[in-house]
């Protein structure tokens, strides 16, 4: 999916696809192609100073949390209440 303008309408955008689909990672690529340095930097600056702060806002109200927040395991090996049980011996 292609989301690309202003801030404001980036955000809006951003925070409907978070209502529908409540990612636990979403990935943000700034910007593609022919694109100037000023552009490109710019493009990141609002990126970082109003977008990404906006979508934490978002996220939080959602109750989305950060895999590096989660208490998830990341496989069954490090899980403690995953692991299939065992049948006692008879």
């Amino acid at each position: 999916m292609i989301i690309a303008g202003k801030p404001e309408t980036v955000i809006a955008k951003l925070r409907q696809v978070m209502e529908q689909t409540r990612p636990g990672i979403m990935s943000l690529w700034a910007n593609d192609g022919a694109v100037s340095q000023a552009d490109s930097l710019t493009c990141i600056r609002l990126l970082g100073q109003e977008v990404l702060p906006a979508l934490r806002e978002t996220a939080k109200a959602l109750d989305l949390n950060s895999p590096f927040e989660a208490e998830t395991p990341v496989s069954l090996q490090f899980s403690t209440d995953l692991r299939p049980r065992v049948a006692a011996a008879e």
